[in-house]
């Protein structure tokens, strides 16, 4: 449809309401700075909570900022990487004690994704890496299990682990049995433990037979993505992850 609008209550004890609306949205020429004109697919997120204080209203997207106890600072970090990586716009604006509201806006396609297309499509199997030992290191379980179905279907052997230190552990007991790994995938960003610069520089140091390094992150501008050899990095796969991304990334650090 055009125009899809949802709204529910929230769970808590306050109360409130949140509301999501989505359309397709023709912008003119500087109508919305700095995107385009052109034919844009508008989501806006709204509730009618306390707001968001003036002081913290231009640091809600920065990596880490959070002024919940048990919050990581992470989540509308994410949003604005992956919103950005796909060509679009993230924006916030706040009132307090009357609500927030949140606005995407990412570029329309035209017609439908075909099945190959779609982000959770796995490719066909490939001879190429039949065989290839692959060890993921990310701390959110759902990249996990989609990095095991693809990896599987391009025929790789692959284990997954939540961060740098499993990660290491697993690669000295990988080379000890014989059988080491060809290629570690390494989130640069995990929350509570090792992350991925830190697990390649620890894994240099190690005996080889050493696995070639990928920097895997939602962050676009991190400084590995811009350098990654400089961190030990032979390659970098950007999230969100996709089956075409992967393979890519895999053929591209075996050729050296």
């Amino acid at each position: 449809p055009t125009t899809c609008d949802s709204s529910s209550g929230s769970p808590t004890t306050g109360g409130g309401r949140v509301s999501v609306r989505a359309r397709r949205r023709a912008l003119g020429e500087g109508e919305l700075p700095p995107l385009p004109a052109g034919e844009w697919i508008e989501v806006v997120f709204a509730d009618d909570g306390p707001g968001i204080p003036p002081e913290h209203l231009d640091r809600v997207f920065e990596p880490y900022f959070t002024t919940r106890e048990t919050g990581h600072g992470l989540g509308l970090a994410t949003v604005h990487g992956i919103v950005t990586r796909h060509g679009g716009h993230v924006s916030v604006s706040s009132e307090p004690g009357a609500g927030t509201r949140f606005q995407i806006l990412l570029p329309a396609g035209e017609g439908e994704a075909g099945e190959a297309d779609r982000p959770g499509a796995a490719p066909a199997a490939s001879p190429t890496f039949s065989g290839l030992r692959v060890l993921v290191m990310d701390d959110e379980p759902a990249i996990r299990k989609l990095m095991e179905r693809i990896l599987a279907r391009l025929g790789c052997e692959s284990v997954v682990v939540e961060h740098g230190e499993a990660a290491l552990a697993r690669c000295r007991e990988a080379s000890a049995e014989g059988r080491p790994f060809d290629v570690a995938i390494l989130d640069l960003t995990v929350r509570g433990g090792m992350g991925g610069i830190e697990a390649a520089r620890q894994l240099g140091t190690c005996a080889p037979p050493r696995p070639r390094l990928v920097a895997a992150s939602g962050y676009s501008d991190h400084e590995a993505f811009a350098d990654p050899a400089a961190y030990g990095f032979e390659g970098a796969l950007p999230k969100p992850i996709t089956p075409a991304a992967v393979e890519a990334v895999l053929r591209a650090v075996l050729s050296g």
